[in-house]
């Protein structure tokens, strides 16, 4: 039986407060009305008094109970913070490390009203402990330096703090605003707080471009308080083309949409919980991703994890959002933002992914493939354009520091041709044709590439397999000549720039005069299946034979 839905109401000493989280209007305040929650239990575990009085709890509601104290020492727990001394820290390596930039400000202002070199003002982030690992210290970290480089990224968005650092209340406490909307609501009116800041609503302004000011219900302006409680921070990597190394620049904030509130808390509490703390360049190893759509789908991979109702990802978040910001200089920008709608299917691909692919471009492309819906070698040709070929072919100058990205895609295409095998042993040629044409495709091109690979490196080196094929060390890698090595990255160098560019006509007469120049052994219908593809669809056979060309370009490189 339905319960019967009670109205918010005043007494005089207390509130009672009934949100319904579907009638919240961002997934921000929706995951506000989660961490809200995540704030009270962690308050409750410290043995804080007074605090609000969770009086319901259910998949869509929450119901509170609230008093002018409780909600006083709500925020005071909430903006508690330090002053703490510091040594002032160098700017570090972006091209090797994972260090935050120094602040604009190098000094804060003290308690005196002065200010001294490396004291600065630092949140307590007391409701992280009981809500993380024992060893939550880094990710503790990782938050603070989001929120000081991020939201509160100017020394005056932090004011807050420093009252409280001194000693001194939280002194915008809303009990007087809640009271006043709950008696003006008793009258059928609305009563809207002030502008939504920056500081609690990413991407807020003052007023739009039609000068309407951005504002929200007292209600509901209370739980952007709170929403990054249940947002999870990643650091996005960036490549340096000229180094060929990794750096991690910015912050990407994933805000979870609950679908079901009771259940979401539950499995994100567990997620929290079980969180990896191992640390890699001062970061946490479990927060570096490699595009930014990556942290959203890591979230989603957590929760689908979690083991206390191991419920269905679709059950628990209706939508994750995730949203890039990077300091430059003092201003905060947005450099990219998107809604994931969660499937199982999104979540399974994604795991695969993560256990196996190592590159950060391909595992980029492939990442934004699966939430596209496309084939997974689409958009490759931005990549092939936008990087030097080493980074694709092997040779002596393909960076040494990043996982090389033809092994990647030798294991996809490995991948592939089990998989059509599989299928030719349980279905007749024409049904696979019909079903699987991609993958058919690629493994005929594939066959075609590494054929004119190994037919022209012999010419070149010429040495044959049965010079060096028993040349193996220990673990059994084969230890290829010198000349061969040579020629093999001379002639996949040749055929990659040359494919790169051309286009059209230019491409297919190319394919058609140099890799089929050699005796390939095929069948008839896979020369008609080749031939069709290169008059009906030259692109992708141009991505996959440049992707063929990285895979058959590496060779083990034992020491």
């Amino acid at each position: 039986m339905p319960k019967k839905k009670t109205h918010d109401r005043q007494d005089g000493s207390s509130l009672i407060i009934e949100y319904n989280l579907h009638d919240l209007p961002t997934a921000q305040h929706k995951a506000g009305l989660a961490g809200l929650v995540l704030m009270l239990r962690s308050m409750e575990m410290r043995e804080l008094s007074p605090i609000p009085k969770i009086l319901e709890l259910t998949p869509s509601t929450l119901k509170l109970e609230v008093t002018e104290k409780s909600l006083q020492t709500l925020f005071d727990d909430l903006y508690d913070a330090e002053w703490v001394e510091e040594p002032l820290k160098k700017k570090a390596n972006k091209a090797d490390s994972t260090l935050p930039e120094e602040d604009d400000d190098n000094a804060e202002e003290g308690e005196n009203g002065g200010t001294e070199k490396g004291i600065k003002v630092s949140p307590k982030g007391k409701f992280w402990e009981p809500l993380l690992p024992q060893d939550n210290a880094v990710w503790v970290e990782l938050w603070r330096d989001m929120l000081w480089q991020t939201l509160r990224g100017k020394d005056r968005q932090r004011n807050d703090y420093k009252k409280r650092a001194n000693g001194n209340a939280y002194s915008k406490n809303p009990w007087n605003d809640l009271k006043n909307a709950i008696e003006a609501r008793s009258k059928n009116k609305l009563v809207t707080g002030k502008k939504i800041a920056g500081t609690l609503f990413v991407g807020a302004q003052e007023h739009n471009a039609e000068y309407i000011d951005f504002q929200g219900t007292i209600h509901h302006n209370l739980l952007l308080h709170f929403w990054t409680l249940a947002c999870r921070v990643y650091c996005p990597s960036t490549i340096d083309i000229k180094n060929g190394t990794l750096s991690y620049e910015g912050f990407v904030l994933v805000i979870p949409e609950p679908a079901a509130l009771d259940a979401f808390l539950e499995e994100m509490a567990d997620a929290w919980r079980t969180i990896e703390t191992r640390i890699v360049k001062y970061r946490p190893a479990a927060a570096q991703i490699d595009v930014p759509e990556e942290g959203g789908l890591d979230f989603l991979y957590s929760l689908a994890h979690a083991k206390v109702r191991q419920c269905p990802v679709t059950d628990l978040v209706a939508a994750i959002e995730f949203c890039f910001l990077k300091r430059k200089g003092n201003n905060i920008n947005m450099k990219d933002y998107g809604r994931i709608i969660p499937t199982q299917n999104i979540v399974e691909q994604y795991e695969e992914i993560r256990n196996r692919v190592f590159n950060p471009l391909f595992k980029a492309v492939r990442l934004r493939n699966v939430l596209s819906g496309t084939s997974w070698f689409g958009g490759m040709d931005d990549a092939f354009s936008s990087f030097p070929r080493e980074f694709f072919v092997s040779t002596d100058k393909t960076p040494r520091k990043l996982y090389f990205f033809g092994i990647d895609v030798q294991r996809e295409f490995r991948q592939i041709e089990n998989r059509c095998q599989a299928l030719a042993a349980m279905k007749g040629g024409e049904d696979i044709m019909k079903e699987n044409f991609d993958e058919i495709l690629a493994r005929r091109v594939y066959v075609l590439i590494r054929s004119y690979v190994q037919c022209r490196t012999k010419e070149r080196s010429g040495c044959k397999d049965d010079d060096f094929k028993n040349n193996k060390n220990e673990k059994g890698q084969i230890i290829y000549p010198p000349d061969y090595r040579e020629a093999r990255e001379k002639v996949c160098s040749d055929a990659f720039l040359a494919m790169r560019g051309r286009t059209d006509n230019d491409f297919v007469t190319y394919f058609a005069g140099t890799i089929c120049s050699i005796p390939q052994f095929l069948r008839e219908e896979d020369y008609v299946l080749v031939t069709q593809a290169l008059m009906t669809n030259w692109e992708m056979v141009k991505t996959l034979s440049m992707l063929a060309l990285s895979a058959h370009s590496y060779l083990s490189q034992p020491d």
